[in-house]
Order: structure tokens, then sequence, then C-alpha cells
């Protein structure tokens, strides 16, 4: 099997090492042509011309919680 020269952990039940996939399921890998047949296909679904969301309001206030800021960096 190939390494990943940017990983070097143990694989898991979900990753190989390599890439990540779905235990149990067919694989996806895909080459070329098979992209440009979907791209090119034209069986594109249409996207809608709007979404109805209904916005979340947070509480004004919540007891007993804390919040910190910092103005450090992080790395």
């Amino acid at each position: 099997m190939a390494r990943n020269r940017y990983y070097d952990g143990p694989p898991s039940d979900h990753f190989d090492g390599i890439r990540f996939f779905n235990p149990g399921q067919a694989s996806t890998d895909r080459g070329l042509s098979d992209m440009l047949r979907w791209k090119l296909g034209g069986r594109a679904a249409k996207w809608p011309a709007s979404v109805l969301t209904v916005p979340a309001i947070p509480e004004a206030r919540v007891d007993g919680l804390a919040s910190r800021w910092s103005a450090m960096p992080r790395c």
C-alpha cells in the first residue's frame, strides 16, 4: 500500500492511512472520464429560486454559563 506522506498515525475503521471510506459500501473511486460524464451529462438538479428558512433567535441571557475571549492566536 502506498504511504500518505502527510499522515503518520494509525488507520481506523473509516480511514486506511491513505483515504477515507464508508465501511461495507462499494468504493467511490472514479476517474477523469467519470467526472467529465457527470459534469457534462446535463443531469444536474435545478437549484431552487429560494429556500424558506426560519431564523433562530438566541436567548438574551443564559444564566450559569460564561464565555471567555482571548487575544492569543490559536496555533
